[in-house]
């Protein structure tokens, strides 16, 4: 190996990298662990320590959901020889279920992780209460999940996490070499990133991750990443050519192409660039957002987003999301307090690193990826009244 050349191994990297990572709406989907949004943390944290996409071409796990495990030894011997580092990429995990019906498999991962013989890092690992910051969150916890996450913190020099509530939750678990950074997306620019307040105006081009609430208008750019029922049937139609039938007004937004998905963060990003304003439910969408120089408002209720928004100071008004005004909306949102401590939190992600033997070195430019294509033979149909009444009766 060259001296100082990073060669990392990423475990759960959740991205679409080949052609048959797209073949089809299911597969694309367990490679990104239901939602597209898991991309954006392996990329942002390649281009971070200045590896290309193609740098993991035979080094990645794409998903730990769905990884035979009888390959093991083959990727244990891949890591050990040919790698110096190991990303273990982990979401918010720390839940009393987890989304999509998914469960890691954590008896099997900690057997794995014990081979290894290289570095490990983790970074952006996180609680998620759908009930707020608990105080006895860590009570609920599986007795698996927990030993699992006591086993991780003995292989970590220290574990990055998303903010103050997981370190309370770990903490009270005996896990205390922990550090809190947010998510790793959230420095892919490098230093002095700046987001212009918005200014209201009726000439407003805006995006939105929320899929129904009373103020996206027929015009709103609608951005997809889950692999929830309503968007899948959606997903499915612009980039699967599926046919599915759908009310009249969400057939009128896939005419009039309104709806967005991508595999590509580099298409997500130009996409998105050509915004005033994005708002909704999705914290990784907004993140991607402001850092293609886009002010947002995230509106999402969990403690996931909260304390992330909370952290790295990104506006986070879920009170707003039955608001039938986007005047009022764009008059809640500040970029202030996020421009003025952005350098001192990436200072602080930077030392993270540098803990963990990396260096923040980011590309100027990220690979693209691959991408699925949109509005290629797409077939829909719309409700007939029949239909329509059969949904609700």
């Amino acid at each position: 190996m060259e001296n100082n050349k990073i060669i990392p191994f990423v475990i759960n990297s959740n991205i679409c990298t080949s052609e048959s990572d797209i073949s089809s709406y299911d597969v694309m989907m367990d490679t990104i662990a239901g939602n597209s949004g898991n991309s954006y943390i392996t990329w942002s944290l390649l281009k971070e320590i200045g590896c290309k996409l193609e740098t993991i071409c035979g080094h990645e796990i794409k998903s730990l959901y769905t990884y035979d495990f009888s390959k093991a030894d083959r990727d244990i011997d891949i890591i050990n020889n040919e790698c110096t580092n190991v990303i273990l990429v982990l979401q918010d995990q720390i839940r009393i279920s987890e989304s999509y019906g998914l469960r890691l498999p954590f008896k099997q991962l900690q057997q794995f992780i014990s081979r290894i013989e290289k570095p490990i890092l983790v970074a952006g690992l996180g609680a998620n209460s759908l009930n707020g910051f608990e105080s006895d969150f860590h009570k609920k916890l599986d007795d698996e999940l927990i030993e699992f996450l006591r086993f991780l913190s003995d292989h970590c020099v220290s574990i990055g996490i998303r903010g103050y509530f997981t370190q309370e939750v770990l903490h009270n678990l005996g896990i205390d070499n922990t550090c809190v950074i947010g998510c790793p997306s959230y420095y892919e620019t490098g230093r002095d990133r700046v987001v212009n307040t918005p200014n209201w105006s009726k000439e407003l081009k805006y995006g939105t991750s929320a899929m129904e609430i009373p103020l996206i208008s027929n015009s709103a750019a609608i951005y997809l990443q889950d692999r929830t029922p309503s968007e899948e049937m959606i997903i499915k139609s612009i980039a699967f050519n599926a046919n599915n039938k759908f009310p009249l007004k969400i057939c009128h937004r896939i005419e009039k192409e309104k709806y967005r998905f991508f595999t590509s963060i580099n298409s997500w990003k130009d996409d998105v660039k050509n915004l005033d304003f994005y708002f909704g439910v999705r914290v990784h969408g907004s993140i991607l957002a402001i850092n293609s120089g886009v002010p947002v408002v995230v509106m999402s209720g969990d403690s996931r987003a909260r304390e992330m928004c909370e952290f790295m100071n990104i506006p986070h008004h879920p009170e707003l999301g039955y608001c039938k005004f986007l005047r009022r909306v764009i008059e809640n949102c500040s970029c202030e307090k996020m421009n003025s401590e952005y350098n001192n939190l990436l200072d602080d992600f930077v030392s993270f690193l540098n803990k963990n033997g990396l260096s923040y070195n980011p590309l100027a430019e990220q690979n693209r990826g691959v991408d699925v294509g949109l509005y290629k033979g797409v077939a829909i149909e719309r409700y007939g009244l029949g239909d329509y009444l059969n949904n609700f009766f």
